[in-house]
């Protein structure tokens, strides 16, 4: 099947001797980020690890590398992507990171999460929402914005 679709568009497939694997140690580097990241956002369910695939992709691609300063995204297409982030979807209040310095897997999980937009994010989310507006409501600041004096 390889062979097919190598002809078939022309990729030169290179492989490499399994006794040589630091050779292809570069790329391998980024598959262990990766792999660790898919992991994590499936949260002890590996099995559905096709569910967080394509956001855990996408955060790889658009995470800035420590080396360079610059995502994979702007070094192959020169401009920062845009973010899929919608205020109606509410992904970019995903809980902040519990540290300040996170690895790359850890950003990239964390990426992805947000990619994910995930239930008990969103319904923690309306909690506190509906809770703040009740703090307002009851304040004794409230009574007069609500109905201030003529």
């Amino acid at each position: 099947a390889l062979d097919t679709l190598s002809s078939r568009y022309h990729i030169n497939h290179i492989r490499i001797s399994p006794y040589n694997s630091q050779a292809n140690g570069i790329v391998e580097r980024r598959h262990y980020d990766v792999r660790e990241a898919l992991i994590k956002s499936c949260e002890g369910e590996e099995l559905r690890w096709y569910k967080s695939a394509p956001s855990v992709f996408w955060a790889e691609r658009v995470t800035l590398h420590k080396a360079t300063g610059l995502s994979p995204y702007f070094m192959a297409h020169g401009v920062e992507p845009l973010f899929p982030f919608d205020l109606a979807q509410a992904t970019f209040l995903v809980p902040p990171p519990e540290s300040d310095s996170l690895d790359t897997t850890a950003l990239i999980t964390f990426r992805a999460r947000q990619l994910q937009k995930r239930r008990e994010d969103i319904d923690a989310i309306r909690e506190e929402v509906l809770k703040s507006r009740c703090r307002e409501l009851t304040s004794p600041t409230a009574a007069s914005v609500l109905h201030p004096q003529i």
